[in-house]
């Protein structure tokens, strides 16, 4: 279903030029375009919108005075507001932001490409604060997703973003190698990176889960650390047209592991033994392990033996690998690459 944009205006001259201007949105909005405002809040009544646009200085009602009735009908805070004013109104349209909890304003004339992506970006977080669903299976689904350190990201052919899990939102809230654009567009640190990034992700839709199953990229970061990995893959969704695209992405730099408990429950380890294996993992030596644990060298060797025998591996090395591919989950203490 098409997000529904209203727009309200007493200029019917300025309103006719935002009706062509914004004419190419028509594919994703549900456009209304009202000269009163006494008319625009008994639409918003009979159906609420998901985005209003309104001027301030209007002779029926100011647009804040609309807004607020329009926020005393809506139910969940479904709506975005956003307010064109003229300079005059400078201080009026910061009161929007204070009082009203406007979303954004402008200042006229606004050109309508800096308009409507302020609209997307009203969308999106309107997306963002809504829940997926009611639905047990979503919710749960949602609950398992928060709980992995795999950053995920749905996008649709464009790069939009519709979704994020806990890890994802992270991801792009430190803006280290992938970021939220003011246009709603999962970007990157270079343009480059953003361009491959966009045609993988277009070719990834385009083909579909069975004609173009996933690609890779690398995106690089502006604190120097190791680049994020994401593999892009086609997502089918039951009864969505549309074919998606999921971004799983991985930072290098963090890999979270199992904890103490769970080492001794998965492979039957003792304390002692566990304690050592994870100070192994954490990158120490057999010396330090040994520091780290209080106990001899000697003892830190038996407790080794005792591990490797346990979980059936014969070497160091080996061991360690089996430990670092065990699925964790993000409240365990990460081991962080220097």
């Amino acid at each position: 279903m098409n997000s529904r944009v209203l727009f309200v205006d007493d200029e019917k001259r300025l309103l006719d030029g935002l009706r062509r201007a914004l004419a190419r949105s028509r594919k994703d909005w549900e456009m209304t375009f009202l000269t009163s405002p006494t008319e625009a809040i008994a639409a918003y009544r009979h159906r609420p919108f998901d985005v209003v646009v309104s001027d301030i200085t209007m002779p029926e009602m100011t647009g804040l005075t609309m807004v607020r009735e329009m926020q005393k009908l809506e139910q969940g805070g479904g709506t975005a507001f956003v307010i064109l004013s003229g300079t005059a109104d400078l201080n009026a349209a910061v009161s929007a932001i204070n009082d009203c909890e406007v979303f954004r304003f402008f200042t006229k004339p606004c050109a309508a490409n800096l308009l409507a992506e302020g609209i997307e970006a009203a969308l999106f977080e309107i997306r963002r604060r809504m829940p997926v669903t009611d639905d047990l299976t979503a919710r749960l689904g949602m609950a398992a997703l928060n709980r992995l350190h795999l950053g995920i990201i749905v996008v649709d052919q464009s790069g939009q973003v519709l979704f994020a899990n806990q890890a994802g939102s992270v991801l792009l809230a430190e803006k280290d190698g992938m970021r939220l654009g003011q246009d709603g567009l999962c970007r990157t640190a270079e343009p480059t990176e953003t361009a491959r990034l966009h045609r993988l992700i277009f070719d990834c839709c385009a083909g579909g889960a069975q004609d173009s199953d996933q690609a890779a990229i690398a995106l690089s970061r502006p604190s120097n650390h190791r680049a994020l990995t994401v593999i892009v893959t086609a997502l089918e969704i039951e009864k969505e047209e549309r074919t998606l695209a999921a971004l799983l992405i991985s930072d290098p730099e963090v890999t979270p592991l199992p904890s103490i408990e769970a080492l001794k429950a998965l492979f039957g380890l003792s304390t002692s033994e566990a304690r050592l294996v994870r100070a192994l993992v954490d990158g120490a030596n057999l010396h330090e392990a040994a520091e780290v644990c209080s106990v001899t060298i000697s003892t830190a060797r038996t407790y080794l033996k005792q591990a490797f025998a346990k979980t059936g591996t014969g070497s160091q090395s080996e061991l360690l690998k089996l430990i670092l591919t065990t699925p964790a989950i993000p409240t365990a203490s990460p081991v962080t690459t220097p």
